[in-house]
Parts: C-alpha cells; sequence; structure tokens
C-alpha cells in the first residue's frame, strides 16, 4: 500500500487503520527536529 508521498516506511495494519512513519519534512508545517513522525490513519 503506498501512503503519502509513497515514502513512508512500513507500519502496522490494524482492523481500523493503518500505523506509519514518514521521514520526509514537509508532512508536517515548520518540522525540523530531525526526526521521523508518526501517523495514524483511521479507516471508517
Amino acid at each position: 500500500m503506498t501512503v503519502g508521498h509513497g515514502s513512508a516506511t512500513a507500519g502496522a495494519l490494524a482492523a481500523k487503520g493503518v500505523v506509519y512513519s514518514f521521514e520526509d519534512t514537509d508532512i508536517v508545517p515548520d518540522d525540523t527536529n530531525g526526526d521521523s513522525d508518526i501517523f495514524v490513519r483511521h479507516v471508517p
């Protein structure tokens, strides 16, 4: 599954969503800490 820009790190699938991380700095505005960001996408 491609998520976001397609550069997401493999995450975990759950019954109602997916967890993934990005190292890209243009996903979150003003993201300047240099660390990966973790996201949860809920699916109804």
